[in-house]
């Protein structure tokens, strides 16, 4: 105990070709996005729980900028492992920016984001575009 990996007794392992893989994946997705239209991300998940305690959220999100966006759809009823192109509505007000992000997460109904079950995010390379500026 007092010197750690220093003093090991034995060490067993696995092969180095072992994968992991997440159980929410963002696939494609809108990387410009006009304000006051829909954006769309592609979502697939396995094995996630189906018994009414998770609900999936999907964020458009730039906490970077001020004041920050946070655009938000909810999702209540899904299958335990399935695939969908979600339409993010986004608002007319929200003015240029780059740098944002989708964010998917099943998390839960009752304690939010305190209980998460699994959580996927894009790079920050979305684009927000606003015409009426």
């Amino acid at each position: 105990k007092s010197d750690g990996w220093d003093d090991v007794l034995t060490v067993a392992s696995t092969k180095k070709n072992v994968q992991i893989e997440s159980l929410l994946t963002i696939g494609k997705f809108a990387d410009t996005i006009k304000a006051g239209q829909e954006a769309f991300v592609d979502l697939s998940w396995r094995n996630i729980p189906v018994n009414g305690e998770y609900k999936l959220v999907v964020q458009l999100e730039n906490w970077d900028v001020k004041p920050g966006i946070c655009e938000v759809k909810t999702i209540d009823s899904f299958k335990k492992t399935d695939s969908m192109e979600v339409k993010l509505p986004v608002s007319k007000g929200i003015h240029s920016t780059e740098g944002c992000r989708f964010v998917a997460a099943f998390i839960s109904k009752k304690k939010g984001w305190d209980d998460v079950y699994t959580i996927a995010t894009s790079e920050k390379i979305v684009k927000i575009e606003n015409d009426q500026e």
